[in-house]
């Protein structure tokens, strides 16, 4: 039997392997096919597996690699996603980083002015705010919170120094309260605002840019001019008209509108009134005088023995009881009388004329007074979560004022100076300040009225 022929084994070294891909890139210059290069390469002895390994093996030369469309199509589509994804990205954070830089920096920019040039000790003991801007990071400090809504330290600043700067501009007779106690009125001030404010939006009675400008004709009226009006808002406040249009009259026209909302709701003042309409039934019921209802139930502190006013002259008293008291005959007692401050039972005893020929009269009367916007507002805050950030300020929730941490609602400061008309500006002083800013301003600005049925009505 004859031996059968061998396979030739072709000896796999780096020379044989270098000369079949020389022959290889050659022929494919010469535009002969792969499978015709491998068919070659076996007739000259090479194996099939090893030619066709060599030929797969060798890198197609740029002049005669077959361009592949697709891939390059493929490639340059998910480049140009890419750019397109990398430039929103930018423009959407640095969009909002730029945002949130700007609604930052006049609150920035105030704080560092004013506890650069401060000499208040608040710094130590405040909750921060950490703002990352563009620059680097700003620190906000924050006074107050108020069932989640913020106080801005800023903002109790920029209200205290409108305050010392109000008493600056006033004559050397009158004495400033101290840096602590006009704290201690701003911060309350803020924090009942703040609610009133949430309260307005929730209710959909919030003022609006309209009725702000009407309020703000109003004040020009009374002034004369419009730039007469800027000029003693600026000498007053040191503020702009839309400063003035924003920290006084917005908060004035909240608080009338909450006023009046609670006014319209029967519910609200029920309590007084069935008050009132008890005494008015014990006139006629009992042996008990006028006077002896009056100091047994009445409620005006300022009304004397027996709620005697003393004389009052015509134009002196708000209009309701001005209409209802000087319309009655001598010794007649009126039917209630209702009025922004409360409800009235009035005696006139006797009608005379002045020195100045105007009607007057002596009057009495047994009043038992509403609740106000104070009252609802000091109930409503006392579930809400209240935080103040003010070294040695705390919230009193029995009488609704931020206190020192060692004064009660009982015994305080500010009680005696903080009236139902501080949480905004009061027209009619600050008309009265307005009208005498070349002499004496209202020293009691922005508290002048009480809500008493007196004869400074």
């Amino acid at each position: 039997m004859k031996n059968a022929k061998k396979p030739r084994i072709q000896p796999e070294n780096s020379t044989r392997i270098q000369n079949g891909s020389v022959f290889t890139q050659q022929r494919r210059s010469q535009g002969v096919s792969d499978q015709a290069i491998v068919d070659e390469l076996v007739s000259n002895g090479w194996s099939q597996f090893d030619a066709a390994r060599i030929v797969d093996g060798t890198p197609t030369s740029s002049a005669n690699k077959k361009p592949h469309h697709w891939r390059i199509a493929v490639f340059m589509l998910g480049f140009f996603v890419i750019i397109l994804a990398c430039i929103f990205y930018w423009l959407v954070i640095y969009s909002n980083n730029s945002k949130l830089t700007n609604n930052f920096n006049s609150e920035i920019e105030a704080l560092k002015e004013y506890l650069s040039n401060s000499n208040l000790n608040y710094e130590s003991n405040g909750k921060d705010i950490v703002v990352n801007t563009n620059s680097g990071s700003e620190i906000i400090r924050v006074a107050a919170v108020v069932d989640g809504a913020t106080i801005l330290y800023s903002d109790f600043i920029s209200d205290l120094a409108t305050m010392k700067y109000f008493y600056s501009a006033q004559s050397d007779t009158v004495k400033p309260p101290s840096d602590v106690l006009l704290s201690k009125q701003i911060l309350t001030r803020l924090v009942r605002q703040k609610f009133l404010d949430s309260a307005a939006k929730q209710l959909g009675i919030t003022p609006t840019s309209g009725e702000l400008d009407a309020e703000y004709v109003k004040l020009i009226s009374v002034v004369g001019s419009s730039d007469e009006l800027e000029t003693q808002i600026k000498e007053l406040y040191n503020w702009s008209t839309t400063e003035f249009k924003s920290k006084a009259l917005l908060p004035y026209l909240t608080r009338q509108k909450i006023t009046n909302y609670l006014d319209n709701d029967a519910s609200f003042n029920k309590t007084a009134k069935e008050k009132i309409e008890t005494i008015q039934k014990l006139l006629s019921t009992t042996t008990k005088t006028f006077e002896e209802l009056a100091d047994l139930y009445g409620e005006d502190i300022d009304a004397k023995a027996g709620g005697s006013l003393g004389t009052v002259i015509k134009g002196q008293t708000i209009s309701e009881f001005e209409t209802a008291a000087f319309a009655l005959q001598d010794g007649q007692v009126s039917n209630i009388v209702d009025t922004a401050y409360g409800y009235h039972l009035i005696k006139v005893l006797s009608h005379s004329m002045s020195s100045d020929n105007v009607e007057q009269i002596d009057v009495k009367h047994i009043f038992i007074r509403k609740k106000d916007v104070d009252d609802w507002l000091i109930e409503q805050l006392k579930d809400k979560v209240i935080s103040v950030y003010i070294n040695d300020f705390q919230w009193k929730e029995a009488c609704g004022f931020i206190l020192s941490t060692f004064e009660t609602c009982e015994s305080n400061e500010l009680i005696q100076t903080f009236s139902s008309n501080f949480e905004s500006i009061d027209l009619e002083a600050l008309e009265k300040s307005f009208s005498n800013s070349n002499t004496n301003a209202n020293t009691n600005f922005p508290s002048s009225a009480t809500n008493t049925a007196s004869t400074n009505q």
